[in-house]
């Protein structure tokens, strides 16, 4: 959904773009909280201040585009990196990247 919201916000589209947003932190990131606080909280904390407010922010100011596509391409950075605790805890099958890999792809492939 944030390929969404950045597509939205490239067509000028800013109100649809923060809903898409939040849609993406909403309903693909905010039930994930709570493992992932379990295991690092400081990463949850950051990758959460990141979804949420640095890119509603950053939609809402109206930054340059190249900006917000840095922005994902810092958000999809912290996803790997809030993995690694899964991928440490071979008990467990959790997959944060794949489960937001519908909301949170890399954007190399639309925004350029």
């Amino acid at each position: 959904m944030l390929n969404q919201a950045v597509i939205e916000y490239g067509d000028e589209n800013f109100t649809g773009a923060v809903e898409l947003a939040q849609t993406a932190y909403l309903d693909n990131y905010e039930h994930l909280e709570t493992p992932l606080g379990q295991l690092d909280p400081a990463l949850k904390e950051a990758t959460e201040t990141t979804i949420m407010e640095d890119v509603q922010s950053a939609i809402e100011t109206k930054i340059p585009l190249s900006e917000l596509q840095q922005l994902v391409t810092t958000i999809d950075g912290k996803l790997a990196a809030a993995q690694q605790p899964f991928d440490r805890d071979v008990a467990s099958p959790f997959s944060l990247r794949t489960a937001l890999s519908y909301s949170i792809p890399l954007f190399t492939s639309r925004i350029e």
